[in-house]
């Protein structure tokens, strides 16, 4: 449900409600019962996911630290373990 924003014309109270598309628009305002007017809101509500935009996967190993073969710890011996 997306939350529409309303400024009183006489008091200039703001606020918000989170309101159904098919819902009606508040008509009066909360505070002094005068007419509201819906305003613009540039709040946005949703998350990108993905991978980064250099492409690919983050990799711990090339920032300086990280697992070997998958493990969640640091390996003790990456020579060993992964043949690095």
């Amino acid at each position: 449900m997306p939350i529409y924003e309303y400024r009183c014309v006489s008091c200039g109270h703001t606020f918000e409600r989170l309101q159904s598309v098919h819902e009606a628009a508040v008509a009066t305002c909360p505070k002094c019962d005068n007419p509201v007017e819906k305003i613009m809101s540039s709040a946005v509500g949703y998350v990108m996911k993905g991978t980064s935009q250099g492409g690919g996967a983050y990799r711990p190993e090339d920032h300086g630290g990280g697992t070997c073969c998958g493990l969640s710890s640091p390996c003790d011996n990456p020579k060993r373990c992964c043949g690095k």
